[in-house]
């Protein structure tokens, strides 16, 4: 691991007056966030790549060492794909509860694993899969203490979901990678 992965890992967040604890992760192409709740239960959102010699999942578990904790409770996808989502069916082999849009579900349990030359898992269905399924779908679900609406913008990717929650007082969005053309806008 670089010194560089390092140093974002120590990165966490404590924010002021709550336990929640907030990492982020350089996974290449993509970025992985890992949220801690003061109950110790713990939500990632998107995972990088499966392959590379396990790079990304490597950043992810360094995290979760970070952090204290033993597994992931929750993995929430932001869209299908592999620097996003690449590694979702090994996160859901190691006890990880899929959060995606039920369209999501024929790429994160076949596709992927067929794509990645990791196919001895077998397929599995979305633990919680979200009533996303036009163009302007919200729904709201709550995981690991933390309450996230969900939109579906479907554009970049058939299945592109763009998860808000309030973090500390402040609005947060996840938007994978909706309205961006390069990593440097």
């Amino acid at each position: 691991m670089t010194l560089r992965s390092l140093l974002f890992l120590a990165s966490a967040l404590l924010l002021s007056g709550q336990d929640l604890r907030i990492f982020a992760i350089d996974v290449e192409g993509g970025k992985s966030t890992l949220y801690v709740s003061p109950s110790g239960e713990s939500l990632l959102i998107d995972t990088g790549y499966a392959g590379n010699n396990g790079r990304d999942a490597e950043r992810i578990v360094a995290a979760a060492q970070a952090a204290g904790i033993k597994r992931i409770d929750y993995l929430v996808i932001t869209h299908y794909h592999g620097d996003h989502a690449g590694g979702a069916y090994l996160w859901r082999a190691a006890g990880a509860k899929i959060v995606a849009p039920k369209s999501a579900a024929l790429t994160l349990t076949w596709l992927m694993p067929m794509l990645t030359g990791y196919g001895i898992f077998p397929p599995r269905p979305l633990d919680v899969p979200l009533p996303l399924t036009r163009v302007g779908d919200e729904t709201e679900f709550t995981v690991s203490g933390q309450k996230f609406r969900a939109l579906f913008v479907p554009g970049h990717s058939f299945d592109l979901t763009v998860y808000m929650t309030e973090l500390g007082g402040k609005r947060v969005a996840f938007t994978g990678d909706l309205g961006f053309e390069r990593e440097s806008d």
